[in-house]
């Protein structure tokens, strides 16, 4: 509460993120900055074409201190090309070249890797319900993130695991690219 409203963005049609306070906006993307998910210690944030989770902590976003963003944490799934949009039970989905990663973000700026599912590419998860459910999704991996996106589909069960998409995401009906 009280706090100045914040605007975290992502469309096909106008891509990127802005930090928008009192009447000043900063374009973050123009600082290669996207796909920013707030967290309770502060901002994680992939870079285009880049292979590394930044982090900028609550105290220095909230001083508008935004070029202090460091690097955290290096996707061995190759480039990051896609955040799961919010943070849940700590955990948060991480979307790369050659599969999916799962870190642990509550101990920030220290993250830890929970699970991996390797792939071919072209899978993302974009959410989780509250009951564990994945919104994952296909499209064309590309360096910079992915083209012609698909509609999400839920995977998974009540109360279930990030470990529990591989097979999953193996029986699903995307077309793979």
């Amino acid at each position: 509460g009280g706090e100045d409203s914040v605007f975290f963005g992502c469309t096909p049609h106008q891509p990127g993120s802005w930090w928008i306070r009192d009447d000043k906006t900063i374009a973050l993307h123009d600082r290669g900055l996207v796909e920013i998910v707030p967290t309770e210690l502060g901002l994680v944030a992939r870079r285009i074409m880049d292979d590394g989770l930044y982090f900028l902590p609550q105290e220095k976003a909230l001083a508008g201190e935004l070029d202090q963003w460091y690097r955290v944490f290096e996707s061995p799934v190759g480039n990051i090309l896609m955040l799961e949009r919010r943070v849940k039970r700590g955990r948060l989905a991480i979307s790369g070249h050659r599969g999916l990663v799962e870190v642990d973000v509550t101990n920030l700026p220290r993250v830890e890797q929970t699970g991996q599912v390797n792939h071919d590419g072209g899978y993302c998860i974009l959410g989780r319900t509250s009951d564990g459910i994945f919104a994952v999704s296909h499209g064309k991996p590309r360096d910079w993130g992915y083209e012609e996106v698909e509609p999400a589909v839920l995977l998974g069960s009540k109360g279930g695991t990030f470990k529990e998409l591989e097979p999953l995401i193996k029986k699903s009906s995307f077309k793979t690219v």
